[in-house]
């Protein structure tokens, strides 16, 4: 489970930083110099471990 959205990593070969996740950010910023916590990670993990 990924608690997070987005990289700070910046590595040289990511294909991510071309995917609809990253046009659309929440911050407008480049990839690799934003990450976002997933506010309801916890409860999505309890409900689909039902």
């Amino acid at each position: 489970l990924q608690p997070y959205a987005g990289c700070e990593f910046s590595c040289a070969y990511c294909y991510v930083r071309e995917l609809a996740v990253q046009r659309m950010n929440p911050y407008g910023l480049a990839w690799s110099s934003w990450i976002a916590p997933k506010m309801n990670a916890p409860e999505l993990l309890r409900r689909d471990a039902e």
